[in-house]
């Protein structure tokens, strides 16, 4: 059974390349490994291997991956050229990788992913490839980056994506007798305990790292290699559990539920309405005559939308622009809003209830949350103060969503 792992952080420049290389190579024991460098444009394989070899296309229109070491390897350095800049769009990004794991030549049972620095598309997408035989993310931190690392620990609590555990680089610095703690002291237990996933180690800040990436050896020495060979004991022994955000529950769209939704929505108006000060909405939203609001409600796999409705917030009250029933009528009243919110139904309950179920566990939940990582969306001219404005003045408003948790508490919860 093949099994991939993912090493990444929210920074670059923590240790994702140096770990992933040693990873590798000792999985290469264990089995045959691909290596795929997922930074595509800051790929750094070449730089640290010096190698210089090219990846070749097959008759087919395939990458044949390059054979370094007992590994399969995919680099963009070795696609292009080592100083080459690259620079592309988000989707030509994921297309690429798409290609570079579904359409290549691999002969593996285990796949190390070096992991672009941060969260964004390249992320997802590896993830959401690999999900059916994932084993985990290994963290890399660095004790100075606190942060950026619950940020990553964060993230993946969010999105339900096992982690094998933390390594922490660049922990300390050994001259002679006495220690010395460059970027602070070690932080990876203390972090640990706050999210419960193991700490698989610790690579010192050793001058003899970088002269061996400087020749093309970025092996770490057989004393420092503890916490590599308690990530590949981890990724052999760690049974496969799809990440939660690929498991959604996809309930079947009828009316009924239509219904409910609309239900839902129209509560939440009038409940605006009751008990708040629609013109201090309107003030602090910018929401005015001229800058209606559409609120379009989708399934949970986000490619079909149950219900949407037109909003104008006026001195008086949240008021609802009726929905046209020509067609003819109907494009030029969707040309009204240049400013949308889109969200599924399961993120609309549980930012109404501002609790989640993960695994069996339940679970604080906040609109933030479902903003900042992309399940409740906004578009349109000046979206970005627009959507912070109404999440702060709607969505997180008690008055307005107590009533409704109050009214829908029981149908809700079979969402969240």
């Amino acid at each position: 059974m093949k099994k991939a792992v993912c090493v990444c952080a929210v920074k670059g420049g923590v240790g994702k390349t140096l770990v992933a290389l040693n990873l590798a190579k000792r999985l290469a024991k264990e089995g045959r490994t691909a290596l795929i460098d997922a930074d595509l444009d800051n790929s750094s394989f070449s730089q640290f291997t010096g190698i210089d070899g090219v990846i070749k296309i097959d008759r087919e229109q395939r990458f044949k991956p390059y054979a370094w070491k007992d590994m399969e390897v995919f680099s963009m350095s070795l696609v292009t050229s080592r100083d080459q800049s690259v620079s592309m769009s988000g989707d030509r990004y994921v297309q690429i990788i798409d290609d570079v794991i579904n359409r290549s030549l691999w002969n593996a049972e285990f796949y190390v992913f070096d992991m672009p620095g941060g969260s964004s598309d390249i992320f997802r997408s590896v993830l959401a490839i690999v999900g059916d035989y994932l084993a985990g993310d290994v963290i890399v931190s660095q004790p100075a980056m606190v942060d950026s690392t619950r940020k990553m620990l964060n993230l993946h609590n969010y999105l339900e994506i096992p982690v094998l555990g933390l390594i922490e680089n660049m922990s300390y610095l050994t001259v002679g007798a006495i220690t010395y703690h460059p970027f602070g002291k070690s932080t990876v237990e203390e972090i640990a305990a706050e999210f419960g996933v193991p700490v698989l180690g610790k690579i010192p800040l050793d001058p003899h790292i970088a002269e061996g990436v400087q020749q093309g050896n970025p092996f770490l020495p057989e004393g420092l290699l503890e916490p590599i060979d308690n990530t590949v004991k981890a990724v052999i022994e760690t049974e496969i559990h799809k990440p939660g955000f690929l498991e959604k529950l996809v309930h079947k769209v009828t009316d009924t539920l239509k219904t409910e939704v609309e239900k839902v929505l129209a509560s939440v108006i009038i409940s605006a309405n009751k008990t708040h000060d629609i013109s201090a909405i309107r003030r602090n939203t910018g929401f005015t005559e001229g800058r209606p609001l559409l609120f379009v409600v989708t399934d949970e796999s986000g490619m079909k939308e149950l219900t949407r409705v037109g909003l104008r917030v006026t001195e008086e009250a949240l008021k609802v622009i009726p929905e046209p029933k020509s067609d003819e009528e109907y494009e030029e009243w969707v040309e009204k809003f240049d400013f949308q919110i889109v969200s599924d139904f399961q993120t609309l309950a549980r930012i109404i209830m501002a609790k989640a179920v993960r695994g069996r566990r339940e679970v604080p939940f906040s609109t933030w949350e479902a903003w900042c990582n992309g399940d409740l969306k906004a578009y349109g001219l000046g979206y970005a103060p627009r959507a912070v404005n109404a999440i702060r003045n709607i969505f997180d408003n008690d008055e307005i969503m107590g009533p409704i948790r109050d009214q829908y508490g029981v149908l809700l919860s079979r969402w969240i």
